[in-house]
Formats: structure tokens, sequence, C-alpha cells
């Protein structure tokens, strides 16, 4: 009997971590990087620090008069397991330039499996253009702009613009994500640009899951069988 419940008891142990039951921390953080203190510098950070799944940013960036940020993750949308990251931009310049625009959030979970990704972007810009990207990073930190591309929109130059992309990454621990967004702007010309990005990530199943789950435990069942017969 108490081999019986031992085994059994490792048994959930090993299905709770198969399937991702572990608890994991996230830290959602959106970065804006002007070039006009060179690209690199960031200008300014806001941090989830009440891990509501909110952050935002209103206010002047170098070169640009006007910006109005917000991004969204988890828990307000999506989970560790199905992440969705969704960026809200409102941009007004006289100067021109480059400004890079990042949402990061970490604390996702693959373990291992493959997870698709679909980015939808949309807006319009006046002038120049913008870039849309997603991206991954094994190390589960924000790396501000590096990683692993997933999937990319873009470039879209005026006046009104749309586009959709899917793309996978599969990771063997944690892992966080990244929404960027790249406007350049012509020098000089009065510009603006309004845009809405989100990206859904959905595991692939793993059919031979199930199978596995039972396939441990049969034997557990078989030795129960065999305790209750003696």
């Amino acid at each position: 009997m108490k081999n019986f419940r031992l085994l059994a008891v490792t048994a959930m142990i090993a299905i709770g971590l198969l399937l991702g039951f572990q608890p994991t921390a996230h830290a959602l953080v959106l970065t804006l990087d002007s070039s006009l203190n060179g690209l690199g510098t960031i200008d300014a950070t806001v941090v989830d620090a009440d891990n509501d799944g909110l952050v935002s940013y209103n206010g002047a960036v170098p070169g640009f008069a006007v910006n109005v940020t917000t991004g969204l993750s988890n828990p307000i949308l999506g989970s560790a397991t199905a992440p969705q990251l969704d960026l809200n931009s409102i941009n007004v310049t006289s100067f021109g330039g480059t400004l890079v625009i990042a949402l990061w959030d970490s604390g996702f979970v693959s373990n291992g499996t493959l997870v698709n990704f679909d980015l939808a972007a949309g807006g319009t810009i006046s002038s120049g253009q913008i870039t849309i990207q997603l991206y991954g990073d094994g190390t589960n930190v924000e790396p501000g702009g590096t990683g692993n591309l997933i999937v990319g929109l873009g470039p879209f130059t005026p006046v009104a613009f749309s586009g959709t992309g899917s793309g996978s990454f599969v990771d063997a621990d944690n892992y966080s994500l990244g929404l960027v967004a790249t406007i350049i702007m012509p020098q000089r010309v009065v510009s603006s640009v309004s845009f809405n990005a989100s990206a859904n990530g959905t595991p692939v199943p793993i059919p031979a899951a199930g199978w596995l789950i039972g396939a441990g435990l049969l034997p557990f069942i078989r030795l129960r069988r065999k305790s209750l017969m003696a």
C-alpha cells in the first residue's frame, strides 16, 4: 500500500510538471527609445509595478512632442501558457527621426511545446514608415529589442495601413515576448502616426501527452489491483 501511494504521488507530480502547472513570475515593461539621443539609450521606461497587466505613458520623448502609449498583457490579456500582447500608440513630431516603442513581458511558459503566434497591426501614418515585430527570448528577460524574431509586419507607408502575419516559437523553459514598433519620420516635417498591434499565442497540442500520462499510470493501476487481490 505504501509503495502504491508513493508511486501515485510521484506520478501526479510528473503529470503536473508535464502540463506546466508550476507558477511563474512575470514583468511587464514599456520602453521608448528616440534616435535624438542615440538608439539604445532608453528615453522613457514604464514598469508594471502592481502586476495588473497594464502600462501607460503620456508625454513627450526627444524629437516627438506627443506620445500616448498603452500596453496590455497578462493577467488582463492571455495567460502564462497562452500569451497575448497589445500595444496602442499615438505620436506626433515636427523634428523627425526614429522612435522605437517596445512592450516586453516575461514569465511565459512553453515547457518545450511549440507556440504559434498571430500578429495583427493597423493604423494611419502621415509620412515616413512604421514596422511592427514580435520577438521571443529564452532568457526570460526584457532584452530591449533583441531576441529571436517570430514574425514581422511592414514597413508600412502612408496613409492607412494594416497587416497580419504568423510565426512560431519554442523554448524548453520560461521565455519573454517583445512587441516592438519602429517609427521612422522625415526630418523637419510635421508628422503623425497612430497604431494598434496585437499578438496572440496558441500552444500546439501534444497528441501523445494523454497517452504518456495513461501509460505512466498504468503500472500503478496494475500494482493497486495486485495489492487488493493479495
